[in-house]
Order: structure tokens, then C-alpha cells, then sequence
């Protein structure tokens, strides 16, 4: 869509830095002002409750699949827990293999405490006595 030729000469009369310039909303203003919106479906009938209720940006993106990056990170400390814990009680594996596990899985805790959106969500690190108690939480 093109700017109308009034709003560019508008712009070409002002000098530059000294005003804001909303491009955008001048096409959606022209748009309007032609009758580009005039029989948009459902024009005219009150919006659902549905839609008064929800958040319409969080439906959106819970609708295309959207995962905020610190509950993927979640899933993925919950998982490597439940592994561990698995290969725990399966095989007898090296105390420094453990170590080494939770090493790994404390780097996400620590990447997930930063990432989360509020401080009552972040956890504490994992620690070998109480792994069983720790996975629960991360439940």
C-alpha cells in the first residue's frame, strides 16, 4: 500500500529528527478513511465472551504451539532428573558420574532462575542426597 501523496509531501515539508513520524498508522488511518474496514465479517455484533475473557495474545500463542524458553527449560531439568534417578537404581553407576550429572543440570537450574518470570518460580540447585525430593518439585 502506498502513502498518499499529501502525506509525502507533509513529510518532505518537515525537517528531519524534529517530529515523529507513525507511517503505519497513517496507512491504517487512509485505510480506515476509504472504507477498508467497512465489511470486515462479524462487523457490528458484540465480541464473544470467550474473547472478552481471555487474553487474546496469550490465546494466539498458545494456539501455534508457543513455549516460553524457561518452562521448555523446566521440562528439560525434570527430564534429566527423572533419568538420572532411573540409571540410579538400574546400574550401579560412579559417584563422580553423579557429580558430574547434577554439575550439568545445575547450569540449567541457574539458566532457568534466570529466564523465569517471577523470583517465587526459581529453585534451589540440585543436590545428590535429595534428588527423589528434588525431582517431586520439579514436577
Amino acid at each position: 500500500m502506498a502513502l498518499s501523496k499529501d502525506y509525502n509531501e507533509r513529510l518532505a515539508g518537515e525537517k528531519e529528527g524534529l517530529t515523529y513520524r507513525d507511517p503505519v498508522g497513517e496507512l491504517i488511518r487512509e485505510h480506515e478513511k476509504k472504507g477498508g474496514f467497512d465489511n470486515l465479517p462479524g462487523r457490528g455484533r458484540p465480541l464473544t465472551k470467550e474473547y472478552l475473557q481471555s487474553d487474546t495474545f496469550d490465546t494466539l500463542l498458545k494456539r501455534n504451539g508457543f513455549v516460553p524458553s524457561w518452562v521448555r527449560l523446566q521440562r528439560e531439568i525434570r527430564q534429566d532428573l527423572g533419568r538420572m534417578l532411573e540409571q540410579q537404581t538400574d546400574e550401579a553407576i560412579s559417584d563422580r558420574r553423579i557429580k558430574k550429572e547434577i554439575s550439568k543440570i545445575n547450569k540449567k537450574v541457574r539458566r532457568y532462575n534466570q529466564l523465569c518470570p517471577a523470583p517465587s518460580l526459581q529453585r534451589r540447585l540440585i543436590e545428590k542426597e535429595s534428588l527423589h525430593r528434588q525431582y517431586e518439585c520439579w514436577r
